[in-house]
């Protein structure tokens, strides 16, 4: 496949790249007039009202017993079925389109991991994280997996209204399982939500992005220049590099516009999957670390006996995910040489980055033993108790 375009079982999600990619322009002017992270949420209010509305409007229609096309009528066949045939037939063709779509799923993920940064920045991290991580994991449960599995007992993967390449949001499935429940105007609101979407994500993206740019400057891990802030404390100069990569998603409004939009998603997958895998494989080795030194873990704010295996499960199933997100590539008559480099550019670019300072500093993996972890953990205790009282 010449074009780069990834092939897919069925299209089962609406890019709206034109709207995304419009909707990113006020982010950069917030990120330079505010070091606050918050006050932009108002999108995300919109986000879930809107979200609760899409999951009830379709819910009537199971509700009221009428067929459906998703999984079926509950009552009777299957059809097409949860599990679609991609590039092989029978069983392994329906887990290879399993299979296709997680780099998808990750991307639609992308982000939750950021929420510690941003409570890096409040009064209280060790009482803030805790209690964010958990509001997280409701939402994502209610607000996006309970709407996903109402869409998907509705839209039928093999429905024809999703291959609608006219950038509006009229290929959305969501659209698509509203509509049939009589709200004709629905497209041009999820339109207005997609833009409120596109703000809330790309301010959060910015914020990470910089911060963590910041971050590696202060540790002289990267050029100085990205230390310079502006009077209110905003790292200007890093929000500038990252504004410029950011116009790549104008990409997306050539003649192209899928092409270009799953070479980003792919990028941006495998990056994702390279941030999870630093994060579980840090955790990994903190608890590794806590047991060596004869730290008991519940020390840590926020803990329970059993994260050290789901690490380690999330390190095994982030790195083989990260490695086959490109595997249609392999198969027969889909070679595509842009669809190989935006699936797996980002592993030689870390690597080398890692490995390059490594020799350049000639630094060494600290040993579990070494960790400063009773200290770390006396200066948090110290902090929470000072601030308590």
């Amino acid at each position: 496949m010449s074009s780069g375009k990834r092939p897919l079982p069925s299209t089962t999600m609406s890019p709206l790249i034109d709207r995304s990619a419009g909707g990113n322009a006020p982010a950069p002017g917030y990120n330079t007039t505010s070091s606050d992270y918050g006050h932009g949420k108002d999108a995300s209010v919109t986000k879930i009202a809107a979200d609760v509305d899409i999951e009830r409007a379709p819910s009537h229609l199971l509700a009221d017993g009428d067929p459906v096309k998703g999984l079926g009528d509950l009552d009777g066949d299957l059809h097409p079925g949860p599990f679609v045939e991609y590039i092989g037939t029978g069983n392994w063709g329906r887990f290879l389109g399993y299979w296709s779509v997680m780099t998808g799923a990750v991307f639609s993920f992308a982000g939750v991991e950021s929420l510690a940064m941003a409570g890096a920045e409040t009064a209280n991290p060790r009482r803030a994280i805790p209690r964010a991580c958990r509001n997280v994991f409701i939402r994502i449960l209610l607000f996006y997996m309970l709407a996903i599995l109402i869409v998907g007992m509705i839209v039928s993967s093999d429905d024809e209204r999703l291959n609608d390449e006219s950038g509006t949001a009229a290929q959305s499935p969501f659209v698509i399982a509203v509509s049939a429940a009589g709200y004709p105007a629905v497209p041009s609101v999820i339109n207005a939500i997609v833009i409120t979407s596109a703000w809330s994500s790309s301010n959060q993206a910015l914020l990470s992005g910089t911060r963590v740019l910041y971050g590696l400057a202060l540790k002289k891990q990267a050029p100085k220049i990205f230390l310079r802030t502006t009077s209110w404390g905003v790292p200007y100069v890093a929000v500038s590099l990252f504004v410029v990569f950011s116009l790549l998603a104008f990409m997306s409004l050539s003649s192209g516009a899928l092409t270009a939009f799953f070479w980003l998603m792919d990028l941006v997958g495998a990056g994702v999957l390279v941030s999870w895998i630093c994060i579980v494989l840090n955790h990994v080795r903190l608890r590794m670390a806590l047991r060596v030194q004869g730290i008991p873990y519940q020390r840590l704010p926020w803990h329970n006996s059993w994260t050290l295996y789901s690490s380690a499960a999330a390190l095994f199933m982030c790195s083989i995910i990260l490695l086959t997100n490109g595997f249609y590539v392999f198969t027969t008559g889909n070679w595509s040489a842009s669809g190989f480099v935006s699936s797996y550019l980002d592993i030689p670019l870390v690597l080398a980055a890692y490995l390059i300072w490594k020799y350049v500093k000639k630094t060494k993996i600290v040993a579990l033993k070494e960790i400063p972890l009773e200290e770390a953990l006396l200066q948090a205790e110290l902090k929470d108790a000072l601030d308590q009282s």
